[in-house]
């Protein structure tokens, strides 16, 4: 990737969502050490979960465009 990105590593929770485990920022060219507890990953633009609030702990919900 050329530019920054925002990276959360979750666990799936079932249908209540995912649980956030790990929240980062990501330099471009760079990748960072994988998770041995999570096994879903979401990506933003960065600094987009810093202004989301979204911190380790927090519950994700995705919806779709229903």
């Amino acid at each position: 990737m050329r530019v920054p990105i925002d990276v959360v590593t979750c666990i799936p929770l079932g249908a209540s969502g995912y649980r956030v485990v790990r929240v980062l920022t990501v330099a471009p060219r760079r990748v960072t050490r994988p998770s041995l507890t999570a096994s879903v990953v979401f990506e933003a633009e960065a600094g987009s979960f810093r202004r989301w609030d979204v911190r380790a702990g927090d519950r994700l919900e995705v919806r779709g465009d229903d």
